[in-house]
């Protein structure tokens, strides 16, 4: 199983895309998106729900960027874990499959990555 965690603070819109985005993946295994939300008050995680995600709430004051994701890792069923954020999504219906072939192809592969490109909507910070 393949499991996505994604640490989300009122992701609106762009979870939204993120979502649908993993839902639409073609895969050979089964996966699980894990989310940690921390106090969204924008109605992200009844969307996360409504995406059959694993939500677990924490207090805004304890996000951390690596606890919070170690704290997804911790609910994680899956054998092979991906990390994203809300405001990724994915290129196309063969993202996820593409990224973690290396590691069922290889036992020697213990990490791989994706490049990142700005979403065509993207604002500057």
């Amino acid at each position: 199983m393949i499991s996505v965690v994604i640490p989300v603070k009122n992701g609106g819109e762009d979870l939204r895309r993120c979502l649908q985005g993993i839902a639409t993946q073609t895969l050979a295994d089964e996966a699980e998106v894990v989310v940690v939300d921390s106090g969204s008050t924008d109605g992200s995680v009844a969307l996360a729900r409504s995406f059959g995600a694993r939500v677990h709430e924490i207090p805004p004051e304890r996000f951390n960027h690596g606890a919070t994701r170690n704290l997804g890792v911790s609910l994680a069923r899956g054998d092979v874990l991906v990390f994203t954020s809300q405001d990724a999504h994915a290129d196309d219906d063969r993202w996820l499959e593409r990224l973690v072939a290396p590691l069922r192809a290889d036992d020697g592969v213990a990490g791989v990555y994706g490049r990142q490109i700005a979403h065509a909507d993207a604002k500057p910070p």
